[in-house]
């Protein structure tokens, strides 16, 4: 998975191979973990690509998850 770029002021890009379909979570957090909003996607065989507009969010730490089948990553992100 590569999440780009880091650190982001406008659009966070998402993009990773998947092998299958799959439904999965993507979610956005603060730097205390509060939900802050969340979206489900269904990926496709091959590359998959998602951007999330960030651009509203105040500057900080904050934090990626993705979840899918019974696998949880999450990816620390700095908005300027």
């Amino acid at each position: 998975m590569r999440i780009f770029p880091n650190p982001v002021s406008n659009a966070l890009n998402i993009e990773f191979v998947a092998l299958r379909r799959v439904d999965a979570r993507l979610q956005l957090l603060n730097a205390g973990g509060q939900l802050l909003s969340q979206q489900s996607i269904v990926t496709v065989p091959g590359e998959n690509s998602i951007q999330l507009d960030l651009k509203e969010l105040p500057a900080g730490l904050y934090y990626v998850s993705v979840t899918a089948l019974e696998n949880s990553l999450r990816y620390k992100i700095v908005v300027q």
